[in-house]
């Protein structure tokens, strides 16, 4: 028998990666929250100023400081509306909060926003929303449960995961949306409705162990 690459504890033999979207710092923006990238300065841009950004992993063109605070702004929201899938740019009145919409379900991450030249640059916060967060988890069909609606019938599927990451669910204003990554689940979508604590088994080599039961966010291919 072929021993393997690396040690692997039972419980990680039946892992597949998934993906956490953590809806925790949204923005209020057009009298809604919303979920997209904010930067905020201590201080507005000044003559000699340089900014760059990188969005989404791309460096954009550096931007300097031109003619005045309210173009060199102009310059950067455009630079920012020109990326692919972003709904909307806004500039704050004070010219200090920079706050990126994306078109859902597409995410907005302003990985970098750095000032450099002139007399003094402003201190920068960067947020985004949602955050994603790598993991994995055994994850195993619960059941099916299928309910009447107006419209028909609407089947809506539960499943188990068992994960070392603890999951927001049905406690939390915004539960975490859950993505797997790997067959038969692919890209399916689900959201925890249910959260157990699980006592760690030493046999796991983990130590934080929890079970969470999910329902399926979308229909099932074929029914309404």
């Amino acid at each position: 028998m072929i021993p393997p690459i690396e040690p692997l504890s039972p419980f990680e033999v039946f892992r597949t990666p998934i993906q956490i979207r953590r809806f925790t710092d949204g923005f209020y923006l057009n009298g809604i929250w919303q979920e997209g990238s904010q930067v905020v300065l201590n201080t507005v841009l000044i003559t000699g100023n340089v900014v760059h950004i990188t969005y989404n992993g791309v460096s954009l063109a550096s931007i300097p400081f031109t003619i005045n605070l309210a173009t060199t702004m102009a310059l950067i929201q455009a630079a920012l509306l020109a990326q692919p899938n972003v709904e909307q740019v806004n500039i704050s009145t004070d010219n200090k909060t920079i706050t990126v919409i994306p078109l859902p379900p597409n995410l907005s991450v302003v990985n970098s926003f750095t000032v450099t030249g002139g007399a003094s640059q402003p201190l920068v916060t960067i947020s985004n929303s949602p955050t994603i967060i790598a993991s994995t988890a055994s994850v195993q069909p619960l059941g099916k449960d299928v309910k009447l609606v107006p419209e028909g019938r609407r089947d809506s599927a539960e499943f188990k995961f068992y994960t070392s990451t603890e999951i927001f669910g049905i406690t939390t204003q915004n539960p975490d949306q859950v993505t797997v990554l790997k067959a038969p689940f692919t890209g399916i979508v689900y959201e925890v409705i249910n959260i157990n604590d699980w006592q760690n088994n030493a046999n796991f080599n983990i130590t934080n162990h929890y079970k969470f039961v999910a329902l399926r966010l979308h229909p099932l291919p074929g029914v309404l």
